[in-house]
Order: C-alpha cells, then structure tokens, then sequence
C-alpha cells in the first residue's frame, strides 16, 4: 500500500471517473475519493487499486475502468505511464512482479481496442485503400491519416502512428498491395513531415516575436533633472524601499546600469556614461548621491 508520505508523479488523465467517499452507491471496482476529486486525488487511487487488488481482479478491474472512460485507450496509454513514472512507490518484490503482470494485461487491453477501434472507424473501406492485412487486422495509411486529425498534438499523434508502425511490423501479413507504398514506410514519413512541420512553426513564432520587437519605438528617454537625483531614485527602489522583505528592483547593479544607459539619455540629450552611473549606484559612494534637501523621496510618492 503507498504510504500518504509518498510524492508521485501523475499523469494527465482525460477523464477524472470517481466517486466521492460519501457515495451511497458503488460498484467493487469504483475509485473512490474522499475530498476533492482531482487529477492528483485521481492518480494517487489509481495507484492504491493497483497496489490493494489480486493479480486475478487486474483484468476486469481495467475493463470496468475502460467502460466508464470516453476514450479508453488515451486512458490506457496515462496508465501506463503513471505505473511507469512512479515505479520508487512499488518497492517490493511482490509489487513489482503485479506491475508486470498488470503492464501484459493493459498492453493486450490496447491491442484489442485499437484493432476493434479501426474495424469500427470505417468497417466499408475499399481494397485500393488498405496497404496490408494480417489474420488480426488491416493497415490502411488512409485511415490512420483520418484518425490523426482526432488527435489534441504532435506528441500525441507520433506516439500513435508509431505504435501503429510497430504494429505493423509484428503482425503476420497475410497480404501486401501491389499498388500502395508499404504502410511503415508512410509512417516513417509522416513522423518526419510532423517534426519538420514543428520546427517551422518554432521559427515562425520566433520571427514574428522578433519582427514586433524590432518595430518598438528605440529613440532614449530625456531626464531633465540632474543625473544623480535620477540615478538615486533607482538606489532607492533597489537598496532602500522593500516589500515582503525583497527590494521594489531586483537585478544586480550591472543589469541596472544597462537599463540606465540603454534608456536614457541626460538633460543636455547626451549619452550617459556607464562608469558615472555605476558610481553613483555604489552604495559606499554617499558623496555622489544628492545630499537630503535635493534627494527625490520616493518613499513619500508611494
């Protein structure tokens, strides 16, 4: 039995199908959840079930799972991982020979979905559009493309054509066609035509990211009083003014000087010298800050 003490890493299930622990009703194989029902609460009684059920209840405990899920086999693929990320909670000897007796039966459970899952997506498909067949099942490149476009993200479509791929690769064909380029090597494809794609997309963003930062107005700021007044306002911000025990700037003095000069320009709309404000920010440098009648009290404007 996980102990309360144990952090876990969950997994990012679709479908939370609990019931609280003040439920009149439930069924053997029901996660139930006392307080709120969430994807941690959710992961951490996933877990529990897998650790307080026999090896004999696995099976109908993962189909009843699958019957109260929209989509059982997304819910197969998070529970695979969450036994897979959180193998420290399953320490024992025991335990572990559960988990891989529970991973053959979840991975049988997957096969069986998605070959019953592409017979049902399209069950009238033409001969011309199916690459190969086993004795279990076909593989038709044209479906697997339909069936992507369900699918929330690349990752999520790599990891499904993949499988599929593999699929392909163990099965026992029984036939090929003689027309269609084989259904691995179209896989392999599109895997490839997905992370090009992303890496476009990845160079788009930044471009455009780029081009709206490039068209920000660049021309430096006037200060029309003395430079130290100034300067000091950004001394005080950063050694004299705090709140919940941090200064209102946080950055070391470098950074605050690029801000200065990169910003700002004196009240004459010349450069200002990085050296000057670097000593005026010191804070041993009391003689380059202005003296108490000429200082700007921020603490008195906020």
């Amino acid at each position: 039995m996980r102990t309360k003490n144990n952090q876990i890493q969950i997994s990012e299930f679709e479908d939370l199908v609990a019931l609280p622990s003040k439920s009149l009703s439930y069924q053997i194989f029901d996660l139930i959840i006392e307080g709120e029902i969430n994807i941690n609460s959710y992961c951490e009684t996933l877990i529990d079930m897998v650790c307080i059920l026999n090896n004999t209840s696995y099976s109908n405990f993962i189909d009843y799972q699958c019957l109260q899920v929209q989509n059982p086999i997304l819910f197969l693929e998070k529970f695979q991982e969450l036994i897979t990320n959180n193998e420290k909670v399953f320490r024992t000897k025991c335990i572990n020979l559960k988990m891989s007796y529970l991973f053959d039966l979840l991975d049988k459970k997957h096969k069986e979905l998605q070959s019953t899952t592409v017979k049902k997506i399209n069950s009238n498909i033409t001969e011309n559009k199916i690459n190969a067949k086993s004795d279990e099942r076909f593989f038709s490149f044209f479906l697997l493309k339909q069936q992507l476009v369900n699918l929330k993200n690349d990752k999520e479509r790599i990891i499904f054509i993949t499988k599929e791929k593999h699929e392909y690769k163990q099965a026992n064909l029984i036939s090929k066609s003689s027309i269609l380029t084989a259904f691995d090597k179209l896989c392999t494809k599109e895997i490839q035509q997905i992370n090009d794609l992303a890496v476009l997309n990845t160079i788009s963003d930044k471009t455009i990211i780029n081009n709206k930062i490039k068209i920000l107005p660049i021309k430096k700021i006037k200060i029309n009083c003395n430079l130290n007044q100034f300067i000091d306002i950004y001394f005080q911000l950063s050694h004299e003014l705090f709140v919940d025990g941090k200064p209102f700037i946080d950055g070391s003095i470098n950074d605050i000087v690029a801000s200065i000069v990169n910003s700002f320009v004196d009240k004459n709309g010349n450069e200002i010298s990085p050296e000057t404000v670097k000593t005026i920010l010191t804070p041993s440098r009391t003689d380059k800050r202005p003296k108490n009648h000429r200082k700007i009290d921020i603490n008195k404007i906020i």
